[in-house]
């Protein structure tokens, strides 16, 4: 799943990864994690920023409307510092903290 705002495009997948690193099927409390993306979009290429991709808490069984709720709410706080230009590595670290009870609670 993806958002794009003006250049700023936020990705948010499931690459294979788990809670301890890459997901352990023989682990049954491990669970698949999904990863966030972020990129600018300059001249039809898509180029990620660096230090701007971290796995999350969410899993990738989350609904499509936690998601999508997900990807608004990581393009609302990093929009702006990334079209200031501000490096937001320590930003993307604090974020990758998102957790389902974050976007499950707004749909109560």
């Amino acid at each position: 799943m993806e958002l794009i705002k003006g250049l700023v495009k936020i990705e948010l997948e499931y690459i294979g990864e788990g809670l301890n690193g890459d997901f352990n099927p023989n682990d049954p409390d491990d669970i698949k994690l999904l990863r966030y993306t972020v990129s600018r979009i300059e001249d039809d290429d898509i180029v990620p920023i660096d230090d701007a991709s971290y796995c999350t808490l969410l899993p990738e069984s989350a609904s499509s409307t936690i998601q999508t709720k997900a990807l608004y709410y990581l393009m609302s706080r990093l929009y702006e510092p990334i079209t200031q230009g501000l490096y937001i590595k320590k930003l993307c670290e604090d974020l990758s903290w998102l957790e389902l009870e974050t976007f499950a609670k707004e749909l109560q």
